[in-house]
């Protein structure tokens, strides 16, 4: 036993003598702690000169509300030299005060600094309505004006973070876990044809530092005919939703020989540029064939106007197509579509489909699926849906009707907030984020200035 008792204080001290010990105080870890603008009114840094490696992270509150309120960020990996950080979600025109903590308890001294005012382009935000949904959380929403703004803000309006763009904003893509925003701009040249109008010039990719990491102009070079969708998938990959061209002699239908018809489909891209995947629906429809109801000769030019790409666990794709109010299921393998719910789909279906136009698929599960129905023909108001295919049946399992004020009959979203309760409508045309119960009535309303397209809520943001 006392042979034992001696090998274990031994193993106990070789651990602590290979522990690397923490700074005692805080100027053993750094030597100086500088704060300093931006040349966002939002953003400020943090600068130190590391003398010892430990981790470290920064402590900062609003100076009107006291310590006990500071938020904290994530743990960084300091090592010998400068290093810089940067406070971000901060609130303008706002005394702030912090401290760098290194290693466990060892703090600085506190540190003040006071945020700028925002520019006056940047979007506002008012609450109209406040009788429940979230108390916390981020929207992020963006406008298409030019400049071009992306912003969050919190859940009393006030924006936090923004981002200005030398085009307009037109499609945004924020994945929490990699703390990365996609973002499609501007307008492809040949905005006036009918072909151009809904493309996108530029894409690019940056973090909430507002650091560039992908700064490409759309080209046969990566992928030349991007609209209405960018997003990063779990593997940093980006997805994108585009236009597909093709030539069809369309005599029998009473057109022309050699018609570039513009179909939609979607294309993977990895950080180079380089095409992973791409696919297109003119596998399953045929502008002459189908021209039943595809009215070739009048949507050439935009045949089923899609506007959204996503996938489910099982690595399968859905996408919505707004002129024909349908959605599809396509195999992530294959490329066979697996299925369409919609009236010239293969479904069975107990009801009427949807007419009103389907837009931003949200896959929950395989094969169930929560879409914002714009709404149309005799129906006023848009709805949050959400379709479950079992087998060769579509079972609409969710039918949430917005009030027609808050409703939008082009564009716009639907998200279902993590407690399974309380959904999320954002209406291009009212220009409203509406938080709405299962019933459809309105918990909280958020107006705002400009167009967005989408809006998207974070119940909370890690950096």
């Amino acid at each position: 036993m006392r042979k034992l008792i001696i090998s274990f204080a031994a193993l106990l001290l070789l651990f602590s003598c290979n522990k690397t010990a923490g700074p005692a105080v805080f100027t053993d870890f750094a030597s100086s702690v500088k704060v300093s603008s931006t040349e966002n009114a939002l953003r400020y840094a943090v600068e130190l000169d590391i003398r010892q490696p430990a981790d470290y992270r920064i402590r900062y509150w609003k100076k009107a509300d006291g310590e006990a309120s500071a938020c904290v960020t994530n743990v960084y990996k300091g090592e010998v030299g400068k290093a810089q950080r940067i406070l971000k979600f901060l609130y303008p025109d706002t005394a702030y005060e912090f401290k760098v903590e290194a290693g466990e308890g060892v703090f600085s001294e506190t540190y003040s600094f006071t945020t700028g005012t925002l520019p006056p382009e940047v979007p506002v935000y008012h609450v109209l309505l406040n009788e429940g949904g979230p108390s916390e959380g981020f929207l992020m929403q963006w406008q298409a004006s030019n400049p071009g703004y992306l912003t969050f803000c919190d859940m009393e309006g006030k924006v936090v973070w923004y981002q200005v763009f030398d085009q307009q904003v037109r499609h945004v893509y924020f994945a929490p876990d990699r703390g990365e925003i996609a973002i499609l701009t501007g307008f492809r040249e040949g905005v006036g044809s009918k072909q151009f109008q809904r493309l996108c010039d530029k894409i690019k990719l940056i973090d909430l530092d507002g650091n560039t990491l992908i700064d490409w102009v759309a080209s046969e070079d990566n992928v030349p005919y991007p609209h209405h969708d960018i997003k990063i998938m779990p593997d940093g990959k980006l997805i994108f939703f585009n236009a597909a061209l093709k030539e069809f002699d369309l005599t029998s239908i009473g057109g022309e020989d050699h018609v570039t018809v513009w179909g939609d489909g979607f294309t993977i891209l990895d950080r180079t540029g380089k095409v992973v995947k791409s696919w297109d629906l003119f596998g399953a429809i045929d502008p002459v064939r189908d021209n039943d109801y595809l009215n070739t000769l009048t949507y050439y030019y935009d045949l089923v106007h899609g506007n959204s790409v996503s996938w489910d666990s099982e690595g399968n794709f859905y996408i919505t197509l707004n002129r024909l109010s349908e959605l599809w299921k396509i195999d992530g393998k294959t490329g066979d579509v697996l299925w369409r719910y919609g009236a010239h789909g293969n479904l069975a279906f107990d009801g009427e489909w949807p007419v009103g136009g389907l837009h931003s698929s949200v896959p929950l599960a395989p094969n169930r699926v929560l879409c914002y129905n714009n709404g149309g023909g005799t129906d006023p108001c848009s709805r949050a849906q959400i379709y479950r295919v079992e087998g060769n049946t579509a079972i609409r399992e969710m039918d949430v009707m917005v009030a027609s004020e808050y409703s939008s009959r082009d564009r716009s979203n639907v998200e279902l907030l993590p407690d399974g309760k309380t959904l999320m409508f954002a209406s291009t045309l009212a220009r409203k984020c509406v938080f709405t119960d299962l019933e459809g009535k309105p918990l909280k309303v958020i107006s705002r200035t400009g167009i967005a397209y989408r809006s998207h809520w974070f119940p909370s943001i890690s950096y």
